[in-house]
């Protein structure tokens, strides 16, 4: 959710290229723009994945999206998963840079790196377990959608997008660990979840998420710098 678009409008195909391997791709506006105030229009580039099903349970994927208009970015994604009874586990990692985005206002780059581990303790309730890394040390921290386009660099003011613990490493009393040159946060992630089938295609689900800067890039109720924060959150999804 930090590191990459969410959203395509465009035109595209899909190709089985054999029965193992699919390509899908799409060109047109990646995302909207990030705040229409600073002029930062929507990206028209290209959106692609590869799909490899390497066997009855397991799969490969390969997906990218490039833009150099309204903003530049390269985002390449690597992900894979195997599933067989009540076991379900996948994997996926993520390599980004986006021009003009980081705070010292240089190009912002990310690594981050997941793993999801799943059991269905029942066949209508499932267990989840989630880790996440974010490495973005480079240029004093900024991703895809945490970035400082459009905003002045100015050292001696507080930084730091605090709601997602990114940005540049600050310490306890809220200023950047290192004025000359900033280095961005890493942020470590762990969540535990259910997913409850309510009926055929309506699902509840609860999660409780510990989220783990390398700097005080978290602000409590008090306004105070802290380096963790914990989420709980719940949602009901309907397929149809």
């Amino acid at each position: 959710d930090l590191a990459g678009p969410t959203s395509y409008t465009g035109l595209g195909m899909t190709h089985q290229l054999s029965k193992e391997v699919a390509l899908k791709w799409m060109v047109g506006n990646i995302d909207g723009g990030i705040d229409a105030a600073l002029g930062l229009k929507q990206s028209a580039g290209l959106a692609y994945r590869f799909d490899w099903t390497l066997s009855e349970y397991t799969y490969l994927g390969l997906s990218g999206a490039h833009a150099s208009t309204g903003r530049s970015f390269d985002v390449i994604a690597l992900d894979g998963g195997f599933s067989r009874g009540d076991w379900l586990l996948n994997g996926h990692l993520n390599f980004g840079q986006l021009k003009g985005g980081a705070y010292n206002g240089g190009d912002a780059s990310w690594t981050g790196l997941s793993g999801l581990l799943g059991y269905k303790l029942t066949p209508r309730l499932q267990l989840l377990a989630r880790a996440d890394f974010i490495e973005n040390s480079k240029n004093g921290g900024g991703t895809y959608v945490s970035n400082y386009m459009g905003q002045t660099y100015d050292a001696a003011a507080t930084p730091g997008i605090l709601g997602a613990g990114l940005g540049p490493e600050l310490d306890s009393s809220g200023a950047l660990v290192d004025q000359a040159n900033p280095k961005g946060a890493n942020l470590t992630r762990l969540s535990l979840g259910t997913n409850y089938l309510l009926n055929a295609t309506t699902q509840w689900k609860t999660e409780i998420r510990f989220d783990q800067s390398s700097g005080y890039n978290f602000q409590d109720e008090s306004g105070a710098f802290k380096k963790n924060q914990t989420t709980l959150g719940t949602a009901v999804v309907v397929s149809f």
